[in-house]
């Protein structure tokens, strides 16, 4: 079946490439396709591969939103568009500043092709008062009107109507002027504005308080004037209570049935406001736990250093005025190794924001806002506000000797610099050392201290050999004609140079030659039964009768059970302690304690066969000498961790070391009953006798923090940093003779991220009418496997689409990463129904919905845990949160569990109701998800595909509607047209029909006698419409879009019915669509509704003329129907678009 005119026409103007010429890059819609999938999948391993599979899955009715389509792969002629949709403003504050930069990214936002939505209900009310100008506000609505009229002029200049969003608190003064705005002609017509309802409006109250917070700066109040409530914006400018709540002032009442009259009065007559049921919305949110929060952007302060790969610690602020991207260390949080990744656009965030110092351990000190996160040991991110005295933070060292090679160090081993470089200059992992095979790191210049990216290469160690063989060594020469007493004189210095901690090799242990001598001789003195026998006694006399000691001195002390969960595999778990102790536990067992990622993941797709032979061959090793050695140096490794740890403390209370200090403090701890373990022979033993050794090493130990304290304000910085997204601070440089030094802690690379605000609509949606087989007959029917297959295709592909999103602000990028939320959906329902030969309103079709959505989200789900395993999880499903009180209220299942302790994102993440409601029939998937995380936050959205389903599904049904119509017009604005034109639309359920069935009839005939299941949207009731959205939700984690439409002669009595209705059912959201020619026109229009309106125009000599909306009329020289001139009039947009 070929398109009809008015899709190709859509294609066309929407969504088909031309260059600046005009001329045709894409030369059809398959051309289309093989741009985005070519785009797409750019970043995949097997790009080759996935170009196809996702060429095939738009081919199959995987079509991505309209960014997607008109401008993935097009930056050679659009390089300044995004590839998304829409965007949620950041927050409105009520400053003249928060406002202007609102309308200044709003103003950047849409010119790169996004639609975005706003809450102005964070402005002060009508008649508030203004104290710095000793003035009253004239109230948020005139505002949004310089939102609007922006809007408009880029809409104008670009040739398409731009897209907004506007909502409003009901509880807002000024709440009834928005409901009423758009009664105005020309007002607030580049938005579609809605309420947000709470469930408070639905409780016994008979009236609704209209209240806004207080300021700092306003006139005290009685308590009668004001009520404690809850407020999504968080600013120092309210009055706030130890509970999180804002005090308000009352400016009036209402009863609830005349507001909520007015509303349904409103969108009776004008359409709008749509109504959003915003607590229900909240409690569904996968994000549940955090979304509600809005917060400042986090970054550090100017003088903070970062630690430069190649170059040492560099203040940020010289960073960002040089404004080139550098490589710097960063930490794999996964392996625990120092890694080095590209730390990208440097740059000042924010001016003068309030700072605070953190003071650690070493004594030294950084700064930053809030907000800004760093990691703790266990690798939680925490926000500076959060840290608390004692909190340990990753570390990281490096040290420079005198041969200048550079090390690095964090909560792994030592590792060269110029190591590090190179793997990240090649993008692979070499394997360094000497021999063949083998490579070297080679020094471009010949200065070994010369490690950046331009001065390193990877050579394999016989090209380096033969690189430096052909040049002249001249020290050869010089050695060959020294005496014997100038070459001893030499080899005495050389000896000097070296001693002690001046040699590179100090502190190492044996080789594995000198550890395997010690081992034959040790084994040699076990022979020795008598020996074997002293030694045994000697062991079993000293452990148990200490053991004995503390164990009987514990059995009396009370005991209490507490309740955590565990930090690993998230199971909730009890453990017994005694009551005056601060022991804490933090995994359900020794498993989950010595768990490694990526070590555990191997090993479940491990053989049961395979798994026996690693266990039989463990203990054969421990067996064996190299196994009992390795036992022993583990168990000197954690004393010596013990040892640093104990000295890192006495070191934050100013305690000197030495031999004598020492064993000082340790008879103090003896006379009080005490026997430490760490004992100055200890020390002696495993520093060498070097306790200024000691003292160095307990200084680089650990970074706990000792305070965090606010210190004025200062202007902030950020720096993205590639693939791991953290970066180490340098808090400390120290300068000796042979030796260079600087240590810091891990930070996490935050970006501006309020939430949810800068939150990102990445759609996508599938033609459903692609998989019926044999349509219109009795063996019609859905091929849900095809469709299942085409549901993973697409989730990839849509994922990939956060990496390309090319959004204008940085605030929207960080969050789209942060989150990788994406929206799939799918179109053509009504029209899938049709082709099946089910009824619209009928249990049959409720139960298709339901089966076919349930589907795509378990399918995209499964998907999105396996990207995980492959490329990672959402990042902020690996973050940590704080148990609060207001996520027990949320979530009471949490009630028996500490208060503070921290609980990693997917565990929440999976409490929401809807991944509850999702997953209580796959405990499989539950399991992965928990264990693998998920790659997106959200993956459903049933979106509003007027134009994708007409251009590409030939006038399929749009998302879950119905049919409009078999046949009505459409009215397109089209380029250098005064107004709206009107085009023939038919349904792509009737063309095909027709095509089966209609060959000797005509359109007016087969319309007139099609079956019975060709409803549209006007022929069934409206419970059929709320009804399906009831059914469809509770499987979509995001929203649907769904208009309940209505007809003419509906009772305002009937119409409120649907809202109360869609409340019961539990929509999140209703908007209902009611032909009124009085007061607004409309895109899509029947020529029966043309046919009984009637407009009057009056002409310039008095004389009326009325005619039929659908009356071709001529004006100005220009042929459209007497509606579209009408609406073009009477909203003054005539001629401006």
């Amino acid at each position: 079946m070929s398109f009809q005119p008015v899709s190709d026409s859509v294609y066309s103007s929407k969504y088909q490439l031309f260059d600046k010429h005009g001329n045709a890059v894409d030369k059809n819609r398959e051309d289309s396709f093989l741009r985005v999938a070519r785009a797409l999948a750019k970043n995949e391993v097997n790009s080759s591969y996935w170009e196809t599979a996702f060429f095939n899955a738009m081919k199959n009715g995987a079509i991505p939103a309209g960014r997607i389509m008109g401008n993935a792969g097009a930056e050679e002629h659009k390089p300044n568009t995004s590839l998304i949709n829409c965007i949620v403003s950041d927050t409105i504050y009520d400053n003249i500043e928060g406002i202007g930069q609102a309308v200044k990214d709003s103003l950047i936002t849409l010119s790169g092709g996004s639609g975005i939505g706003y809450d102005f209900s964070s402005l002060r009310p009508k008649g508030s008062y203004v104290n710095g100008v000793k003035a009253q506000t004239s109230g948020p609505l005139p505002f949004a009107d310089i939102f609007d009229k922006g809007c408009f002029t880029i809409a104008s200049a670009g040739g398409r109507r731009g897209a907004q969003m506007a909502t409003f608190d009901l509880r807002h003064p000024d709440v009834l002027s928005f409901i009423k705005a758009k009664r105005e002609n020309g007002r607030f017509r580049q938005f579609n504005i809605s309420v947000l309802i709470p469930h408070s409006f639905f409780n016994e109250e008979k009236n609704w308080i209209f209240s806004f917070p207080i300021r700092n700066s306003d006139p005290a109040l009685d308590t009668a004037e004001t009520i404690w409530d809850t407020w999504h914006v968080k600013d120092a400018a309210y009055l706030t209570n130890e509970q999180g709540q804002t005090l308000f002032k009352i400016y009036g009442k209402m009863p609830k049935t005349e507001l909520w009259d007015l509303i349904l009065q409103s969108n009776y007559d004008y359409a709008e406001p749509g109504v959003i049921f915003i607590d229900r919305l909240n409690e569904e949110n996968n994000l549940w736990f955090c979304e509600e929060i809005r917060a400042m952007n986090p970054c550090i302060t100017g003088d903070t250093k970062i630690a430069v790969a190649g170059k040492g610690a560099i203040e940020i602020k010289k960073l960002a005025d040089e404004g080139v991207d550098v490589p710097v260390f960063c930490q794999n949080l996964s392996t625990g190794k120092v890694e080095v990744s590209m730390g990208r656009n440097p740059r000042k965030t924010g001016d003068q924001h309030a700072v605070y110092e953190i003071l650690l351990d070493d004594g030294t000190s950084f700064k930053a806002n809030a907000e800004h996160k760093l990691y703790l040991r266990n690798k939680e991110s925490v926000k500076v506000k959060d840290l608390k005295a004692g909190d340990s933070l990753i570390p990281f060292k490096a040290t420079k000797n005198g041969r200048q090679d550079t090390k690095v160090k964090s909560t792994d081993d030592w590792m060269l610099e110029q190591h590090l470089m190179l793997n990240y200059k090649y993008g692979v992992t070499f394997k360094f050392g000497t021999g063949k095979g083998y490579y070297h790191a080679h020094h471009v210049d010949g200065v070994h201290a010369n490690n950046t990216l331009e001065n390193l290469e990877a050579l394999l160690h016989e090209e380096h050999n033969s690189l430096h063989l052909l040049k002249k060594n001249p020290m050869k020469d010089w050695w060959n004609e020294q005496d014997e007493s100038v070459r001893n004189a030499y080899r005495q210095k050389m000896s000097l140079a070296v001693s002690g901690d001046k040699n590179g090799m100090y502190g190492k242990v044996h080789s594995e030659q000198t550890k395997s001598k010690i081992g034959l001789t040790t084994k040699e003195r076990f022979k020795d039964e008598s020996f074997v026998q002293r030694h045994k006694a000697s062991v079993h006399q000293t452990q148990t009768e200490e053991w004995k000691k503390k164990i009987a001195e514990t059995k009396t002390k009370p005991r209490e059970i507490v309740k955590k969960l565990c930090q690993i595999c998230s199971t909730q778990f009890e453990y017994e302690r005694i009551i005056s102790s601060d022991y804490s536990k933090s995994f359900c067992s020794a498993k989950c304690r010595s768990y490694n990622a990526s070590y555990h993941a191997s090993q479940t797709e491990m053989s049961e066969e395979r798994k026996l032979k690693i266990s039989e061959a463990s203990k054969a090793f421990s067996n064996t000498v190299a196994g009992k050695q390795a036992k022993r140096i583990a168990g000197i490794k954690s004393m010596k961790q013990r040892a640093l740890k104990c000295g890192s403390f006495l070191l934050s209370k100013g305690f000197k070391f030495s031999k004598d200090s020492w064993n000082s403090l340790i008879g103090e701890l003896h006379n009080g009953g005490i026997k430490p373990t760490i004992t100055s022979s200890k020390i002696d033993e495993y520093w060498m006798g070097d306790w200024n050794k000691f003292e160095e090493d307990c200084t680089d130990f650990n970074h706990k923090v000792l305070s965090v304290k606010f210190v004025g304000y200062e202007d902030v910085y950020n720096i993205t940093v590639d693939t791991h997204h953290n970066y180490f601070i340098v808090t400390n440089e120290l300068e000796t003779d042979t030796h260079s030094k600087f240590s810091g802690i891990l930070s996490q690379n935050c970006g501006e991220q309020p939430l949810p605000p800068n939150g990102s609509c990445l759609l996508g949606s599938i033609d459903l009418t692609q998989f019926v087989e044999q349509p219109f007959t009795d063996s019609a029917n859905f091929n849900f496997e095809m469709f299942a297959e085409t549901v993973e295709v697409f989730t990839r592909m849509l994922d990939n689409v956060v990496e390309f999103n090319n959004l204008p602000l940085q605030a929207q990028r960080d969050e789209i990463i942060r989150k990788r939320r994406h929206g799939m959906g799918f179109f053509g329902l009504g029209s899938t129904l049709i082709l099946l030969g089910i009824r619209y309103d009928s249990s049959q079709a409720l139960e298709f919905a339901e089966k076919v959505t349930k589907l795509m989200a378990i399918r995209g789900y499964m998907t999105g845990c396996e990207l995980a395993k492959e490329k990672g999880s959402a990042p902020i499903l690996d973050e940590y949160f704080e148990l609060t009180p207001e996520i027990v209220k949320k979530c009471p299942s949490f009630g028996d569990l500490e208060l503070g302790q921290r609980i990693k994102g997917i565990y929440l993440f999976l409490q929401s109701p809807y991944m509850q409601r999702l997953l209580k029939d796959e405990p499989q998937l539950k399991q992965d998800l928990l264990q693998y995380g998920c790659r997106f936050s959200h993956h459903t959205s049933i979106a509003p595909t007027g134009t994708i389903s007409l251009a590409f599904g030939n006038n399929t049904s749009g998302g879950i509607e119905p049919s409009f119509s078999h046949q009505y017009f459409r009215n397109l604005t089209v380029q250098d047209k005064k107004t709206r034109q009107q085009e023939a639309v038919y349904s792509k359920e009737f063309l095909l029909y027709k095509e089966l069935y209609g060959q000797n009839k005509t359109d007016e005939e087969l319309l007139k006698h099609l079956p019975d299941y060709f409803v549209t949207a006007d022929t069934i009731s409206w419970k059929a419409h709320i009804d399906m959205v009831a059914v469809v939700q509770k499987w979509v984690d995001s929203s649907i879009s769904k208009t309940c439409n209505v007809p003419t002669n509906i009772t305002l009595e009937e119409f409120k019915g649907i809202y109360d209705y869609a409340y019961e059912v539990g929509c999140k959201a209703v908007s209902t669509f009611r032909y009124n020619p009085e007061t607004l026109g409309s895109i899509l229009s029947r020529s029966e509704d043309l046919a009984k309106s009637r407009y009057e125009f009056k002409l310039a000599d008095g004389t009326v003329i009325q005619c039929a909306g659908g009356d071709r009329v001529e004006y100005d020289g220009e042929v459209t129907t007497a509606e579209n001139l009408f609406s073009a009039l009477k909203e003054n947009t005539y001629g401006k678009f």
